[in-house]
């Protein structure tokens, strides 16, 4: 019988120490007839037959059939490795002797034009001029005006709810609300949707309207009420600021008083500023955070709440504070100018904080130990918006809340502040 050398045996995967009938997985096994006397052969082990004492047959493991997911995989992977040196991206195409567009957004818009009509290329160009006018650097509300009224003209049914923003500024407000009430129409119906910021522009013109003509919401013309199966607002400073407009208008002093405490909590401190505003810098003493614009947004609809109701000096002092926080943002955003907007319309640019300012009733102050809390800001807030109610306003609320009101004016306010902190504490639990 011919003898197998040991690197053979190892060439055919099996090693000195292991069994020859016990096969390594994945290996063929040696026929017992080459080994007729071992006494631990098997006749369950899988075998290697042979023609001749020196000739082996192998017998493998059947290769397994791959599945259709598999074979697709790998034609895809053929594919893919045969069109590599084929496609180059940016410089070659799916069609044959095409050729990609360039990737140059004010060549595409300059094509876009080109390709509309006159009326649409109008439309497009003043829009953009009127929103450059917007923006720092612009700041420039006549131009801003006349452009988009050239807009409105040539396409009366456009969105374009930054029209009634400057119309507010300009005065007229009754066009504004008009304006505003078709912008809020129009993103209701087309995003499902609530059109939050046309309807609290609408609700500041008609504050000013009610202010002007002393009329009440009432004898005012009212807009269309909004559907009650849009959600609600997600945003929580533009749903407090909604919540504002919409007291105010519908006088309801108590739900005015404990949001405007609601919304003052989200703007957070006063940023400590100079005297000296500009449109593009207020410089801060200390660097304000507010990496979700929670506290600008807060800022600014403050400002321009106090400024619907008449009340110049705290939205000035609100406004201020807002264009502190925004001029440490960039551009991108055209909300961002809204401050600046807002105080060079006022005249409230670099003026000079010396000037005579009307008194105002001086609120019970909280004591500074430490940082301000937000329940010490929240309760400020009320202090200051009772302090500053008239006799008239003070006894109404107290014969509302069926509290007394025989009383002196302080000691009714300072009631009526005790009354307001409970229901804040309340409404926040």
């Amino acid at each position: 019988m011919m003898k197998l050398p040991w690197m053979l045996l190892l060439g055919l995967g099996l090693h000195r120490s292991a069994s020859f009938t016990s096969p390594i997985p994945g290996r063929p096994t040696i026929h017992h007839s080459i080994f007729p006397s071992s006494p631990l052969h098997s006749p369950h082990t899988p075998t290697v037959t042979s023609t001749t004492t020196s000739t082996l047959v192998l017998h493998a493991t059947p290769k397994k059939t791959p599945s259709e997911s598999e074979k697709g995989r790998r034609e895809e992977e053929k594919r893919r490795l045969e069109r590599v040196k084929d496609v180059i991206i940016g410089q070659t195409s799916a069609k044959p002797d095409a050729k990609d567009l360039e990737l140059d957004p004010i060549k595409t818009a300059r094509d876009l034009l080109e390709a509309g009509t006159t009326a649409e290329n109008r439309v497009y160009l003043e829009t953009e001029r009127g929103m450059a006018a917007l923006r720092r650097g612009g700041l420039n509300l006549e131009e801003a005006n006349e452009a988009f009224g050239i807009v409105y003209a040539l396409k009366p049914e456009v969105y374009l709810w930054q029209f009634g923003m400057v119309l507010y500024y300009r005065g007229e407000y009754q066009r504004g609300m008009e304006i505003l009430e078709g912008n809020a129409k129009i993103y209701e119906e087309r995003f499902g949707e609530r059109g939050s910021e046309e309807r609290i522009w609408m609700d500041a013109c008609r504050l000013k309207l009610m202010k002007e003509q002393g009329q009440s919401i009432t004898e005012t013309e009212e807009s269309v009420p909004e559907n009650s199966d849009l959600p609600n607002e997600f945003r929580k400073v533009v749903q407090l600021t909604r919540e504002l407009f919409t007291a105010s208008v519908e006088e309801n002093l108590t739900t005015e008083i404990l949001t405007r405490a609601k919304l003052r909590q989200l703007a957070g401190a006063a940023p400590n500023t100079t005297a000296t505003t500009t449109a593009t810098a207020t410089t801060t003493a200390t660097p304000v955070r507010d990496p979700m614009g929670y506290k600008l947004s807060s800022w600014y609809f403050l400002g321009l709440h106090h400024d619907a109701l008449g009340q110049l000096e705290q939205s000035k002092e609100c406004m201020r504070n807002a264009q502190a926080i925004a001029a440490t943002k960039g551009d991108g955003d055209i909300f961002h100018s809204f401050p600046a907007l807002h105080l060079t319309v006022r005249g409230w640019m670099d003026t000079d904080t010396d000037e005579k300012t009307p008194e105002v009733p001086a609120a019970p102050v909280q004591p500074k130990e430490e940082e301000e809390t937000e329940e010490d800001i929240m309760m400020q807030s009320i202090m200051d918006s009772v302090m500053g109610l008239s006799l008239e306003d003070v006894a109404g609320e107290m014969i509302r809340k069926g509290l007394k009101n025989d009383q002196d004016e302080s000691t009714m306010k300072l009631d009526l502040i005790a009354v307001l902190i409970d229901e804040l504490i309340e409404s926040l639990l």
